[in-house]
């Protein structure tokens, strides 16, 4: 439900559901963590979002609670993101460490890359100067002139 705040007291906030229908959200259910004055938070006429807890008829009391309504809405996120991340929302521990694993490996791979282009670059110069070597070599001995064999 949700209503303007119409007085807030030591123990709690009431908040007005309909026309002269009144709920009381204990300060034990406002927030998570411990609220020792409503009055810090709530001033009247502020909405509030709250969750009815109870009914009682006899006594005409409607107990109202922050805290479930946000445990609520956080349960229907969780659930939403679960759907969403596939095969029914299941994770394990083994899926999240593969994840890491796989990212550890990728990085590593790309760091090994990065440092074996260099050695490739001075590989490709080696052989570059060893081919020119030899065409030297090849144009020098067709350029001496060549003995007859005796007889």
């Amino acid at each position: 439900v949700t209503g303007p705040v119409t007085s807030v007291t030591d123990f709690g906030v009431f908040v007005q559901i309909l026309d002269g229908i009144e709920g009381l959200v204990h300060v034990s259910q406002i927030a998570n963590e411990r609220i020792d004055r409503p009055a810090e938070h709530f001033q009247v006429g502020d909405m509030v979002d709250a969750e009815i807890m109870s009914i009682d008829v006899g006594e005409r009391k409607i107990g109202l609670s922050v805290r479930a309504l946000r445990r609520t809405e956080e349960r229907a996120e969780m659930a939403a993101y679960m759907d969403k991340a596939g095969d029914g929302g299941r994770f394990t521990l083994g899926d999240s460490l593969g994840a890491q694993l796989q990212n550890v490996a990728s990085t590593k791979a790309d760091e090994a890359e990065a440092e074996s282009e260099p050695e490739t670059a001075e590989a490709e110069a080696e052989v570059e100067v060893e081919a020119e070597a030899e065409a030297e070599a090849e144009v020098e001995a067709e350029s001496e002139p060549k003995s007859e064999p005796e007889s």
